[in-house]
């Protein structure tokens, strides 16, 4: 009666621990999940910020093309206007 009751136990015991280890991953993977959109967040609020510049504005409105630039202004071509000097979104 006693092996039974020990081995009921311990079987009690191996499913908690079990549950516990997924558990710890699912929130591992979680903080990484929460990583990820906090640097997505990040990225568009300054990309907010900047399309309400209007100087900003008017150098993307000039890069997408000639239409926009006035008569005696260069306009120089970049992949992507979003782009900062710094090479970074």
């Amino acid at each position: 009666m006693a092996i039974l009751l020990f081995s009921l136990a311990s079987m009690s015991l191996i499913k908690s621990y079990e549950t516990l280890h997924s558990q710890v991953a699912l929130e591992q993977s979680a903080k990484k999940q929460y990583e990820s959109l906090s640097k997505e967040v990040t990225i568009k609020k300054e990309e907010i910020s900047k399309l309400q510049d209007p100087n900003y504005l008017q150098k993307f409105a000039r890069s997408d093309g000639q239409e926009y630039s006035q008569s005696d202004e260069k306009v120089f071509t970049t992949d992507s206007p979003l782009i900062g000097s710094n090479g970074s979104k």
